[in-house]
């Protein structure tokens, strides 16, 4: 085939697609799910709380309601609820030191001040 018939044949394939209909490709998208919210009710709040006062763990609560750790910070904090000091008290810290260079594991030093291996 000559340049005259290839140059026929690449006219002939940009007429077919200036004919051709227009069509959009729309590629899937790739994210999340959509988060679902979960709206507690008075009474799950005044339940919410009580465990809380009653020594519940935010993390855990959170797991319990179904919602977002932050979330249940926020309940305890609209109702006025003091939360507990987080870490060590400076004596505990100091404690801690003492027994760590005595060879206790950060794991049994959790135990013992009843806290997650990570704070110590």
């Amino acid at each position: 085939m000559g340049l005259a018939g290839q140059n026929s044949n690449l006219q002939n394939l940009l007429k077919q697609k200036e004919e051709a209909p227009q069509t959009r490709h729309i590629l899937p998208r790739h994210h999340q799910p959509r988060q679902q919210q979960n709206r507690l009710t008075k009474s799950q709040i005044d339940e919410l709380i009580q465990a809380y006062q009653a020594g519940g763990k935010i993390n855990e609560l959170a797991e319990r309601f179904n919602i977002h750790r932050t979330t249940v910070m926020e309940h305890l904090d609209r109702q006025g609820v003091v939360r507990r000091q987080h870490g060590l008290t400076a004596s505990q810290i100091h404690e801690a030191a003492r027994l760590y260079t005595k060879g206790w594991s950060l794991a049994r030093l959790g135990e013992r001040f009843g806290v997650d291996a990570k704070t110590v």
